[in-house]
């Protein structure tokens, strides 16, 4: 019977605060912090709301969510029932339990600079970490741009060897570009650094390096005075994005077969080029 102040009352028996009658004879409604089954995927009571990742809407069903199959808020990759068990797409890398790569990140930096804006390797790879975290990237303070001097190279600062083989260096739409250190500094990246860390593709950019395929200083008196001038007068080494192989096939080619990627031709350090960041 319906006393005063209920909605419902089917009985003792009946009531459930999983049901359309819950225990306080009230009926089961969307913002009432419990979860109608059969009806309602969460609810989050005055908490609901269409526009938070990981909550729940106001039609008290998941919101956007790690595991859901789509890229979407912080995530870097989601495969759906595929996160956490190796699977790897075409040209990809695996995606863990928490929506994120199973390799390292490497990007196109968004910014280009003369050679001499760059204060030395160390604050190209400041440059590197300041374009991570803006990007919100995860790890951010662990970028390190792909750049050399007489004191310095990838091939000394990058972290390398045993403990990262097998582990790809990955772009941030997805693309694998090398399957681990070692295949970077035998092939190149495979597909190009053409990728920013906010997403842009940019195909053709000139890169300052001052660095050969194996990640070591290409001549140590070349790299715009360990990148404190911009002086038309001082050159250094640069490479390529990479190349729309599809429609350059024949140019494609020769980038891969040349490593053009790091070692292309000499420019002047008043020019104003882009970096190579690489996740350690």
């Amino acid at each position: 019977m319906l006393d005063p102040g209920e909605e419902c009352d089917p009985g003792y028996a009946e009531l459930s605060n999983s049901g359309a009658c819950t225990i306080s004879c009230q009926l089961a409604k969307c913002g009432d912090s419990l979860v109608q089954a059969g009806k309602e995927a969460c609810d989050s009571g005055p908490n609901n709301n269409d526009d938070l990742y990981g909550g729940c809407t106001s039609k008290c069903q998941f919101g956007p969510r790690c595991n859901d199959g789509k890229i979407q808020g912080p995530e870097e990759c989601d495969l759906g029932d595929g996160n956490g068990s190796g699977e790897i797409p075409l040209n990809g890398v695996a995606c863990d339990g928490g929506c994120r790569f199973e390799a390292r990140l490497v990007f196109l930096s968004s910014l280009s600079y003369k050679g001499g804006d760059l204060g030395g390797v160390e604050g190209a790879h400041i440059k590197c970490q300041n374009l991570a975290k803006q990007a919100k990237l995860d790890n951010a303070a662990k970028f390190m741009a792909w750049i050399s001097d007489a004191q310095h190279s990838p091939f000394q600062d990058f972290v390398h060897g045993p403990q990262t083989e097998g582990i790809p260096y990955v772009r941030p739409d997805g693309v694998r570009v090398a399957d681990d250190w070692d295949a970077l500094v035998l092939n190149g990246p495979s597909e190009g650094i053409t990728v920013t860390e906010t997403g842009e593709v940019l195909l053709a950019e000139w890169v300052w390096t001052g660095t050969v395929p194996s990640g070591k200083v290409l001549d140590p008196s070349a790299h715009c005075q360990a990148w404190t001038s911009s002086s038309v007068q001082v050159k250094s080494r640069v490479g390529s994005s990479g190349l729309a192989k599809e429609k350059y096939p024949q140019a494609w080619a020769q980038w891969v077969a040349e490593r053009q990627w790091t070692n292309l031709v000499s420019r002047t350090c008043d020019n104003a080029y882009r970096l190579y960041c690489f996740e350690q």
